[in-house]
């Protein structure tokens, strides 16, 4: 199963990350950019799977159920028919799915490439995971994600 593993600059366990997962990781910097890099390695890598990670602003790790169409209080794309895409929530123990969206720059990420993979009919599953430092142990049971 091939996955692609994603990040931001500002992640503090890179490290940490890099060896829970076992492969490398693409990290986004400059949102806009390296949006339009990542678009490139799904098309030239064709993965199953693309799991977006954040360190949780929260007490606990919690799975981001859909992207919604709002960044920072506005729409990311006026033009878009659709206001949210859902993502994969595979079950897995102690992290919980999100019951509030967020509408930060993990959002704007997860929206952007929930909407490419859409246009490109892609049947790439995507998750996306707002994580504590202590559960990182736990990404090794993404790999079979249901919906």
């Amino acid at each position: 199963m091939k996955k692609l593993v994603y990040t931001f600059r500002t992640y503090p366990w890179l490290d940490e990350l890099k060896s829970a997962v076992g492969q490398d990781i693409f990290i986004f910097g400059n949102l806009k950019i390296d949006l339009d890099k990542f678009k490139i390695l799904i098309d030239s890598e064709h993965p199953d799977s693309i799991i977006g990670i954040a360190k949780s602003p929260r007490h606990n790790s919690q799975l981001e159920p859909y992207a919604i169409n709002i960044f920072n209080g506005k729409k990311i794309d006026k033009e878009s028919s659709k206001d949210l895409y859902e993502l994969c929530c595979p079950n897995i123990n102690n992290i919980m799915i999100n019951n509030t969206p967020t509408n930060s720059f993990c959002n704007w990420t997860m929206f952007k490439i929930a909407q490419y993979l859409d246009t490109r009919k892609c049947d790439t599953k995507f998750t996306f995971i707002h994580i504590k430092k202590e559960d990182l142990s736990l990404l090794s049971n993404f790999d079979n994600c249901k919906l």
